[in-house]
């Protein structure tokens, strides 16, 4: 629990990545800890009443320094869901947290064959549900056939004028006139 933290006591940041940023874990050693407060940030007065505290924590991890804040003294974790980012002091529960989070991961990958599929079926399955959209793709194929023939005359015709202008060139100084 955070309200047992002490200074020089073993923090763990396990940042669980995202689109481009693979997990990591950072192991830092605990800095500063403030004393408890209430959730308006004023020191905790004890009436006999049990009230939510919390405290902030600073963690040194390699030449990173990391400011928690507003930790409740009777957690003993937090997940901040827009850093993507968990931490605590046990080890049992980064373990815990790193196990989910590798089982997610691995069942996601065994599904990959069966969601290329779908995208590799998207287009006969739109083209059977639209037959106006099978129409266009298949136009489009008789024009992409149509312009590869079209290219193909065009380089056995440009083939056939360099030979008749190289047949014309060596052989026109050999002929002879009928005119004289």
């Amino acid at each position: 629990m955070f309200n047992t933290l002490r200074k020089g006591g073993i923090f763990y940041i396990l940042q669980k990545g995202g689109k481009d940023q693979a997990p990591s874990l950072r192991i830092g050693q605990i800095t500063d800890k403030t004393e408890p407060v209430n959730a308006m940030g004023m020191p905790v007065q004890n009436f006999g009443m049990q009230m939510e505290t919390f405290v902030t924590i600073e963690v040194k991890a390699g030449d990173d320094t990391y400011k928690f804040e507003k930790l409740s003294s009777n957690e003993a974790m937090r997940f901040y869901p827009a850093e993507n980012t968990f931490v605590t002091d046990s080890l049992d529960l980064v373990m815990q947290e790193w196990d989910s989070t590798f089982r997610t991961s691995s069942q996601v990958l065994e599904t990959m064959p069966y969601h290329q599929s779908v995208v590799d079926a998207d287009e006969t399955i739109r083209c059977q549900l639209n037959p106006q959209l099978a129409k266009e793709k298949e136009q489009e194929a008789k024009i992409g056939a149509l312009e590869g023939k079209i290219s193909g005359i065009e380089g056995t015709l440009g083939t056939i004028q360099e030979m008749l202008a190289k047949a014309l060139n060596t052989g026109g100084g050999n002929r002879k006139s009928n005119n004289q």
